[in-house]
């Protein structure tokens, strides 16, 4: 995956999320009880480690019935690893900015 796609994905692996953020008919929603909108035990917020090494029969049965099954199989490892990527990226980042302003004596605030 290309840098400057990978380095704007913020943590995302698919995105539904953010098509409900963004879909303008989303403002018509109404909060409800009913069951089948409750998220699935291992559907929200799985490991990307897990995706990464997850097989097709896996895949095949934790997403059944659910949008991720788009991305297929490939297109989920292929995100999750560039999630990881980059989230590996921007540590060594900040540990190299870190060694050098230690060595320069220098101090940063968070976030700077």
């Amino acid at each position: 995956m290309p840098e400057p796609i990978r380095s704007n994905l913020e943590g995302w692996v698919f995105g539904c999320d953010i098509c409900q953020d963004v879909c303008p008919w989303s403002r018509f929603s109404k909060e409800t009880a009913e069951e089948r909108f409750e998220p699935r035990e291992g559907v929200v917020e799985p490991r990307l480690r897990e995706m990464v090494e997850m097989s097709q029969e896996e895949f095949s049965t934790r997403f059944r019935k659910s949008a991720i099954k788009r991305a297929k199989l490939a297109g989920l490892k292929r995100n999750a690893l560039a999630v990881m990527k980059d989230s590996r990226d921007r540590r060594d980042r900040r540990d190299r900015r870190d060694r050098r302003d230690r060595r320069e004596g220098g101090t940063r605030r968070q976030g700077d």
